[in-house]
């Protein structure tokens, strides 16, 4: 999240969606290597909507529906998900500018936002399973 800071600051705004997005990514990562389950994600970049799902079916004692942290990082993996290609690729239909010129002060701030805050309940949630490890 650092970088995604950074980028921020210096106005270069696709990018630091692009690293708030990948952060999300590895944390959520991070929390299948836990699980002893990161063997089997050797399959590139998974989308971050996908990943976050799964989750479900690896931590099925989590009170998914009543834990409003975990809501959030949900919503921010649906959210941030886009942003793996959209920040760097420019549309193939040429519907919309380059990628450095689509990206807005408010969307990286929002970006930076919800990905501080999506890696605040993911780190709480890695403490608790390497404690009960």
């Amino acid at each position: 999240m650092d970088v995604a800071r950074v980028l921020l600051d210096k106005g270069t705004w696709s990018w630091a969606c692009f690293m708030a997005e990948e952060a999300v990514h590895a944390a959520l990562r991070h929390l299948f290597a836990l699980r002893d389950c990161y063997p089997h994600m050797r399959i590139g970049h998974m989308k971050l909507e996908l990943l976050a799902a799964s989750l479900r079916f690896l931590f099925p004692s989590w009170r998914w529906s009543e834990d409003s942290e975990m809501q959030e990082m949900f919503h921010a993996a649906i959210t941030l998900g886009p942003y793996y290609t959209d920040t760097r690729y420019p549309s193939p239909e040429g519907s919309h500018p380059m990628p450095y010129e689509a990206f807005t002060e408010e969307q990286a701030t929002w970006a930076v936002a919800v990905a501080s805050r999506a890696l605040r309940a993911i780190s709480e949630r890695q403490v608790a399973l390497a404690m009960s490890a």
